[in-house]
């Protein structure tokens, strides 16, 4: 999955996991088991961000003042 990825989308994983930029273009099965184990840490915390945003997209504006 991660080699078909547009690569805006890995861009986005590799700077959230503070993996270097020669990361980006690398197939998966390349990644060293630390460099993974960011990976997988930084997709469920972005997971996490996006399930909370589009709980909060349901939300009145004037309930946030």
């Amino acid at each position: 999955m991660w080699d078909s990825l547009p690569e805006s989308t890995r861009t986005i994983f590799c700077r959230a996991s503070q993996l270097k930029t020669g990361h980006i273009n690398l197939p998966l099965h390349e990644f060293n088991e630390t460099d993974r184990a960011q990976l997988l840490k930084s997709i469920k915390s972005i997971n996490s961000v996006a399930q909370e945003m589009n709980r909060l997209a349901g939300i009145p504006l004037h309930h946030f003042k």
